[in-house]
Formats: C-alpha cells, structure tokens, sequence
C-alpha cells in the first residue's frame, strides 16, 4: 500500500509453492526452488509490463525470507531485468542455511531436493554432492551477475534465516570486480 501510495506500481506474486492454491501448490515447489517460482515472478512481471501497469526498464526486486531467496535469484539470473533490489532476512545459501537455520537441514534438502528425496537425504553432516547441489540452486550460485544496486535489511536475531547467510552473499558481493553498490542495515534485536 505504501508503495502504490508513492506512485509506484507493485506486482505481488502468489508464486508456486504459496498459499493461496491449497497443499498441491504448495508442495508442488519442492524441488523445483528457484525455478518454478521464479518463472511464476517473470511471468506475473511480463504480463503487467503487456498490460502497460509497469516500465520494464524500471524494475525493482523486493522480498523477505523466501521473497528475498526469489528477489536474489532473479538478480542474478536475469540481471538486465531488474535495476535493484530490497532483501530482507533473504535465503541466500542453501548449503550454509543447512546447517545455521532452526528448521536446519530438512527444509534446506526439501527445498532443493524435493520432498520424498529431501527428507529421505537430509542430514548435519552432508555430503559434498548434497552441498554442491545446495549451493547450484541458491542466490550465491549468481552472484556473479548481479548488477542491481542492493539494499539488505538483516534482522540479527532471526534464527529461521540467521543474518550470517546474507552476510556470507554480500561479501561475495563486494569481493568481485565491478560489484554494484550495496548496502546492508542490521537491526541487532530483531
């Protein structure tokens, strides 16, 4: 609201694995994180962009927790797209998220594995395989190609995607050559 309010067009995206359809939506992002949902955002994106409600020249990321996971993904996967971004407390790492997070590894392996196939490998110790596929479908595996200036909103007492994860991306961030600007603001308590 505050954003309409401002004059700014929003596109909020029930996107798969979303409430809103019922447990076979939601389960049908399982193994699919990153991918699925993230076309389910483009697609919302290129139908307002069609129906002349957005620039697409003008575009910008927002999200939290899993919506800054989507917000990150798509900055690096689609960096012409988008010309920044807002993260709040965003998944950034699956395979740091494993072993950090208080769901630890068993939404991690779910997310990226599927349901059946997730629990079934979910584990504190992974095995390398499993953390290199972690890692495959997590915002860090784009970094890279990002060219969006971002702002991250780091709540430092969230133990569900702990402030580390965010940190750890925005290192890699910063540590590469031609890196946009980025900002990070950490709210100790929260």
């Amino acid at each position: 609201a505050f954003l309409a309010a401002a004059g700014y067009a929003a596109v909020l995206v029930n996107f798969r694995g979303s409430t809103g359809y019922g447990e076979g939506g939601v389960q049908s992002l399982p193994g699919a994180v990153g991918a699925a949902d993230a076309a389910d955002c483009l697609a919302a994106l290129d139908a307002a962009a069609a129906a002349g409600l957005v620039d697409p020249a003008r575009v910008a990321l927002v999200g939290g927790s899993h919506g800054g996971f989507l917000a990150a993904s798509l900055a690096g996967a689609h960096p012409a797209r988008f010309r920044a971004a807002v993260l709040r407390n965003p998944v950034c790492d699956l395979s740091l998220m494993a072993g950090l997070s208080d769901i630890g590894p068993d939404w991690c392996f779910v997310e990226a594995f599927g349901s059946v196939a997730g629990r079934a490998r979910a584990r504190v110790d992974a095995t390398p395989d499993d953390l290199a596929a972690l890692r495959a479908v997590s915002p860090l595996a784009t970094v890279a190609s990002v060219t969006a200036p971002m702002l991250f909103l780091l709540g430092g007492g969230d133990k569900r995607v702990p402030a580390a994860d965010a940190q750890r991306y925005v290192a890699a961030l910063r540590g590469r050559p031609g890196a946009p600007p980025v900002r990070v603001l950490l709210f100790p308590e929260d």
